[in-house]
């Protein structure tokens, strides 16, 4: 994914610079918005990371039913036991140092193991999906969906353990970022066939940009042209809309005119439109852990494990997860 690719990605509304929240506004990408304070210090962009053990631990409660029944023994058990390791390590000691570097340490090899296993397997399951049939493209998409949430999972486990150990360590790394870009692509392949993207960028007949645009259907189209880098606009699909002229209609009982416009968009289907809805979701998760690890590269930082900072953190969680 090159630079212009994740700047457009980045999912800012451009007139009011907001992040667009177009779908469950309880997601993972709300709850990472929460994790960064900047402030200014020696006429520095100075960011602070805050605790964010309560947001791992509530995406692994949104999570969990659907973790017990991944497909693969292997992957379920590994990462179960990570998981439970990184449990053990945010609830040491600040003063036990030495345990926790070699918990720190042990968590993000373990995770990395999960992370390329998941990568694998998504790449796998991509490269079947498009020749299956419709019941069959659903059940791929839920594996896959499944794949990424434990992706998430263990990645937020490895950064934070990460943070632990050394706050140098996320700065140098270049296998975080290649392994978000990884799964983010296997994602964004998969929407722009549901959405009806071409490779080239260009859309299908079918597409859901179109009917998002005129319809409620679940999603922003906005969103879907930022996500797969579609090559349009809302503005190019609202003049290609109501671009057929307006016509006099004659009514031969008075030998009056009436005036007609007819509007005509392509109806998607809804099979691709709610797996579109899925995938998108997930891809906004990705990109919310994409903007926390780019600004860790890019601003000097500090970890803040303050009671306060984690118990707004946790009340924000709370605020965020009523709303609907």
């Amino acid at each position: 994914m090159n630079n212009k690719t994740f700047v457009r990605t980045l999912l800012v509304n451009s007139e009011n610079k907001q992040f667009i929240k177009s779908l469950d506004e309880r997601s993972l990408d709300s709850y990472i918005e929460l994790l960064s304070k900047e402030r200014q210090k020696e006429n520095k962009n100075h960011l602070t990371i805050i605790d964010f053990s309560p947001v791992i631990e509530h995406f692994h409660q949104t999570i969990e039913t659907a973790f017990r029944k991944h497909r693969s023994e292997e992957i379920k058990l590994h990462h179960a036991t990570t998981y439970n390791n990184w449990l053990r390590l945010k609830d040491i000691p600040a003063d036990k140092e030495t345990i926790i570097s070699d918990q720190s340490m042990k968590i993000m090899n373990d995770t990395e193991w999960t992370i390329n296993a998941v990568i694998a397997s998504t790449t796998s399951l991509r490269h079947k999906y498009f020749s299956k049939s419709e019941e069959e493209k659903k059940e791929l998409c839920d594996s896959i969906i499944g794949d990424t949430d434990i992706f998430i999972e263990s990645i937020l486990c490895h950064i934070h353990a990460a943070i632990i150990f050394d706050t140098r360590v996320l700065k140098k790394s270049i296998t975080i970022p290649q392994h978000l870009i990884s799964i983010f692509e296997n994602l964004q392949d998969l929407l722009r066939y549901e959405a009806g993207v071409h490779p080239d960028l260009t859309l299908a007949h079918a597409n859901i940009i179109e009917q998002s645009y005129m319809e409620n259907i679940g999603i922003d189209p906005e969103l879907i042209i930022n996500l797969t880098n579609a090559n349009t606009s809302i503005e190019k699909i609202k003049q290609k809309i109501y671009s057929n002229p307006i016509q006099d209609v004659q009514n031969f009982g008075n030998n009056q005119y009436t005036r007609q416009w007819t509007l005509i968009w392509h109806k998607a289907s809804t099979h691709k439109t709610e797996r579109a809805i899925v995938i998108a979701d997930k891809m906004k998760k990705i990109l919310s852990i994409m903007n926390l690890i780019n600004k860790i590269k890019n601003q000097e930082y500090e970890y803040s494990r303050d009671s306060i900072d984690v118990a707004n953190v946790e009340m924000e969680i709370k605020l965020l997860t009523n709303k609907q």
